[in-house]
């Protein structure tokens, strides 16, 4: 039988392995890491920062929107 393959370019492949590799890593301070009280606030703005930059990472228009 004929087995269904997707192909993905190489620098998109790239691309998403970097993010998870990114976004796991910003989950893993959210995990693991406890700020002491007097720097919660900036432990959180740094957090957000962090988040904000990976996911504005990503343009919409470059995403293939062809059905699956």
């Amino acid at each position: 039988t004929d087995t269904r393959m997707e192909l993905v370019r190489a620098a998109d492949y790239a691309e998403l392995a970097w993010r998870v590799e990114e976004l796991e890593a910003a989950l893993a301070l959210i995990a693991r890491v406890t700020p002491k009280p007097e720097a919660l606030a900036a432990s959180w703005q740094a957090l957000q920062a962090r988040a904000r930059a990976l996911l504005d990472r990503v343009d919409p228009a470059t995403i293939d929107a062809a059905p699956r």
